[in-house]
């Protein structure tokens, strides 16, 4: 009986570090969160080309905010770039998933005139 326990919780371990769970390396803060900085750069890596078709943007000009984490990965995340923003969202073993995009009004600024 306890060989088996014992191969059970070895599988579960070995399970575990195969597949990503507390093996991401160092943390890191994105946007005030911690996370692994190997799975943040998996997202970002992942998001780049899908968010430059999808928000028609080259690859260059996006910008990724971390919005909620899964554990220490990355769970959701805004793109923005060439005037849009979208969220995407990622739940463990799945793909990234678009919530909802957005066209960003651009910033006008106002100048003051004093008439006397």
């Amino acid at each position: 009986m306890f060989m088996s326990s014992l191969r059970f919780v070895v599988a579960m371990f070995l399970s575990a570090t195969t597949l990503g769970c507390g093996g991401g390396g160092r943390l890191i803060v994105v946007n005030g969160i911690q996370i692994y900085e190997a799975h943040w750069q998996q997202a970002v890596s992942q998001l780049q080309p899908r968010a430059s078709a999808d928000l028609g943007c080259p690859a260059g000009a996006l910008g990724f905010t971390l919005v909620r984490r899964v554990g220490r990965s990355a769970g959701e995340v805004l793109v923005d770039g060439c005037g849009q923003q979208a969220v995407y969202t990622h739940e463990p073993f799945g793909p990234w998933i678009i919530r909802s995009r957005t066209a960003v009004a651009p910033q006008v600024h106002v100048v003051p005139v004093f008439v006397e």
